[in-house]
């Protein structure tokens, strides 16, 4: 995890509720951080035992989250350990493990439902999870 930021805050909040994830194959959403800096969401992915070597993965680049109330989007910022697309991430062997982290904007910390989408296009292939709740009453400061 990043340093602290700006007020020192930093807030976790463990399996967010998600109304729907597009794909089984989808990685899991672990946790969302708040900072004043950015929102991070950590992600779990096991590679798939259809491909010989695990197959491959990356996040999109052009990633947003939206707000579902009123439609604002906050831009992906940065990714720690996972390549953007066009890039891609090979496994080397079948039941391999990736945890990383997507930063997008600050969002406020209020009540909100938000969608996460790698792409406009939202096809099979792309990741997308519809109704992300964040919830600041359920956050928890890191000390």
């Amino acid at each position: 995890m990043s340093g602290k930021s700006k007020n020192n805050k930093v807030l976790l909040l463990p399996n967010p509720f998600v109304r729907q994830v597009n794909a089984d194959s989808n990685p899991s959403l672990l946790r969302i951080i708040w900072t004043s800096d950015y929102l991070q969401i950590d992600f779990g992915y096991p590679t798939r035992s259809i491909y010989i070597k695990g197959g491959w993965v990356n996040f999109g680049a052009n990633a947003y989250l939206e707000d579902i109330k009123n439609g604002k989007k906050y831009q992906l910022i940065d990714a720690d350990n996972i390549v953007l697309s066009p890039d891609k991430v090979e496994f080397d062997y079948n039941k391999a493990r990736l945890f990383f982290s997507i930063k997008f904007e600050p969002i406020p910390l209020s009540d909100a439902v938000y969608n996460l989408f790698e792409s406009d296009g939202r096809t099979k292939n792309d990741f997308f999870y519809t109704g992300i709740h964040f919830e600041p009453k359920h956050l928890v400061e890191v000390i």
